[in-house]
C-alpha cells in the first residue's frame, strides 16, 4: 500500500477531533456539531418553501400555469384515468377469443378482473361494463372456459371475470 500524502497522515498524538487547523483545507475545526437524537432532516426544510421555490401552489400540488386556478381537482382526474385504464381492458377483452395462446389468454383475463374490480366503481363504470357484456367479457370468458384448450389456470381467471361481472352489474339489484 502507497504512503499517504504528508498533508493526509495524522499529527503524532492528535485525535480527529482536536480543535487545531486542519491541514485538509476544511477551515478549523473548532467544535464538533453533534445532532440531537430527535433532529431530522424535515427540520431543515418545509413542503410549502419547495413549492414556493418551484412556483407551484402548495395546496393543490400542482403548479400554477398563468396564473390560472386548476379547475380539476385530483379526484376527478384519478377518476378519468381509472375509467380510462377500464376502457382499455374492455377493449382488449375483444380480442381473448382470437389469441392462440392460452398464456396471453390467461394474462389478457388477468388483466380484465383487475380493470373490473379496481376500475368500475361508480356509474360510468357500470356502464361501461354492461355496455361490453355480450360483445366482449361473455366470449372473453367463454374463449377461457373451453374445456380441450384451456388451462385450468385460464378458467379459473375467466371465472373470476365472470364474478366480478356479476356483482359489477348486480350490486344494486335484489
Amino acid at each position: 500500500m502507497p504512503k499517504k500524502l504528508k498533508s493526509q497522515r495524522r499529527k503524532k498524538g492528535k485525535s480527529l477531533g482536536d480543535s487545531e487547523h486542519d491541514d485538509t483545507g476544511f477551515g478549523d475545526v473548532d467544535e464538533v456539531e453533534i445532532l440531537s437524537e430527535d433532529h431530522t432532516v424535515a427540520d431543515d426544510a418545509s413542503f410549502n418553501s419547495f413549492y414556493d421555490d418551484f412556483g407551484g401552489d402548495a395546496e393543490n400540488g400542482a403548479a400554477a400555469e398563468d396564473g390560472a386556478p386548476d379547475t380539476q381537482s385530483r379526484a376527478e382526474i384519478s377518476a378519468a384515468n381509472r375509467h380510462n385504464s377500464l376502457l382499455e381492458a374492455l377493449s382488449l377483452a375483444s380480442t381473448i377469443p382470437s389469441e392462440k395462446r392460452s398464456v396471453k389468454r390467461e394474462q389478457y383475463l388477468k388483466r380484465l378482473f383487475k380493470a373490473i374490480s379496481q376500475f368500475a366503481a361508480g356509474p360510468p363504470g357500470q356502464e361501461a361494463v354492461l355496455s361490453r357484456v355480450d360483445d366482449a367479457i361473455l366470449p372473453a370468458c367463454k374463449a377461457g372456459l373451453r374445456a380441450g384448450s384451456a388451462k385450468p389456470a385460464e378458467q379459473y381467471a375467466a371465472c373470476r371475470v365472470l364474478e366480478v361481472t356479476s356483482v359489477i352489474i348486480g350490486h344494486d339489484q335484489d
